[in-house]
């Protein structure tokens, strides 16, 4: 209903502001005035109607995607954006960004692998641009091997959007397939670029894990604890988590997150 009544407001609005602007000579100046007017003025009068028909035009050719968002329908929603993307190959941004949030609202880790697969060969200059939502199947993979094969080589990419969050998830794959040294190390340099506390404590609680008997790195360590302490109490980093909600990782990592925040504030209640 609503987008119905967006599109008939919408005709209704620039039908109105056409006649307004191009009937209101008639009757000010009269018809022979209005006649030149006309003369003068035709092409800017095609130009709003073929404006006017364009904005119909997309409204109806995606009207079963604004329908199924408006009902939440994430099933039609992803039908009419498979259809568009595999299909009939029109890949765009705005359609991947928009298939992949409904696979992520449907849990559809298959659906993602899938659409990755399919832009590797059609696209793949577009996958780095979203390496989080595509990285979710990897990350909470069975294999860390093969996680850590993936994000290593997304950090090779160009154009790599959210680096720094592809970096500690490399990291935390190397150290699910223990290897301690080199994920200390990926660790060591990020903790010296990220200014996103959410991440930076996520850095920091692994490299705690890891700093055993390395004195520099325990040092490091509770630098950037004692240094995160002092700008957070439990309550605004919990607020910091929440507002961080809308980075998909944060919340397939909200249990890790939950341990981190007890960590870092140990003897406070978090609430």
């Amino acid at each position: 209903m609503k987008m119905k009544a967006i599109f008939l407001l919408l005709n209704v609005v620039l039908g109105i502001a056409f006649l307004v602007i191009f009937l209101t000579p008639l009757f000010i100046v009269g018809g022979d005035w209005f006649s030149l007017f006309w003369i003068r003025n035709w092409p800017i009068a095609v130009v709003f109607v073929l404006t006017l028909c364009a904005v119909d035009s997309y409204f109806l050719l995606n009207w079963k995607l604004f329908s199924g968002l408006e009902k939440e329908n994430w099933g039609e929603v992803a039908g009419f954006l498979e259809d568009r993307i595999f299909k009939r190959g029109w890949i765009s941004a705005a359609r991947v960004r928009l298939l992949l949030n409904t696979y992520l609202v449907t849990s559809n880790t298959e659906g993602i692998l899938a659409l990755e697969a399919y832009l590797e060969g059609k696209k793949p200059g577009i996958i780095p641009r979203f390496s989080l939502p595509f990285g979710i199947p990897h990350l909470i993979s069975r294999d860390p091997k093969e996680a850590e094969s993936w994000f290593r080589g997304m950090l090779s990419r160009p154009r790599l959007a959210d680096r720094d969050w592809v970096s500690w998830n490399h990291a935390f794959s190397l150290l699910q397939t223990k290897e301690s040294d080199a994920a200390r190390t990926e660790l060591s340099v990020l903790v010296d670029r990220v200014s996103d506390p959410v991440l930076l404590l996520l850095t920091i609680y692994l490299l705690d894990v890891l700093a055993r008997n390395d004195a520099s790195v325990e040092s490091r360590v509770s630098s950037k604890r004692d240094a995160l302490k002092a700008q957070h109490t439990p309550v605004s980093f919990q607020k910091a988590i929440e507002k961080s909600s809308a980075n998909i990782q944060v919340v397939v990592l909200s249990r890790l997150l939950q341990d981190a925040s007890q960590w870092l504030f140990a003897g406070e209640m978090v609430h």
